[in-house]
């Protein structure tokens, strides 16, 4: 008994120990919380617009694609377009057309995305109805979840075991 406290005492102050088998332990916990994100709204194309500046089915049309956000003044409008957490693509009318509005700082896709816009919106009407099926893609680390987690539980153990050995053979 008197062996077992001093190995707990021991484990307790040993900094590797606490490294090789705490981090992995954390690393289990994290691949756990991270398996659970949802990533896939991150590549949705988000439109804004003004408040009685496009007709109601310019803005159905653009919810084909993304979500509208309408804003009441231009002001907001732009802010929510420089913001940087965001990718808002402003959406304003042009005559019979739309012009479109993005920051400086977007990702590429965005940037085409935003220029091809209003060429879309022109031949909307030469364009057949189609319907688009999206299928559900599978989580990609849900499938190595319950692989990982006890693997590296288990080499944590025997490495803080293997550790704590070698420490109480050098004392």
């Amino acid at each position: 008994m008197k062996g077992l406290k001093y190995q707990i005492k021991s484990v307790l102050r040993d900094k590797f120990f606490l490294m090789t088998f705490l981090l992995p332990i954390l690393v289990a916990v994290a691949l756990q919380f991270m398996g659970s994100i949802d990533l896939s709204s991150l590549g949705e194309l988000h439109f804004g617009a003004l408040k009685n500046d496009l007709p109601p089915q310019t803005i159905t049309w653009l919810e084909r694609y993304g979500p509208v956000t309408v804003y009441g003044t231009p002001e907001e409008l732009i802010a929510a377009i420089k913001e940087p957490s965001t990718n808002v693509i402003g959406v304003e009318a042009d005559e019979d057309s739309i012009k479109t509005a993005i920051s400086g700082d977007e990702l590429d896709i965005f940037q085409q995305a935003a220029a091809t816009l209003p060429a879309l919106y022109e031949r909307r009407a030469e364009a057949e109805p189609v319907k688009v099926l999206t299928l559900e893609r599978s989580d990609i680390l849900e499938s190595f979840q319950d692989i990982f987690i006890p693997a590296v539980l288990i080499v944590a153990m025997f490495m803080g075991c293997t550790f704590n050995a070698m420490n109480i053979i050098s004392e």
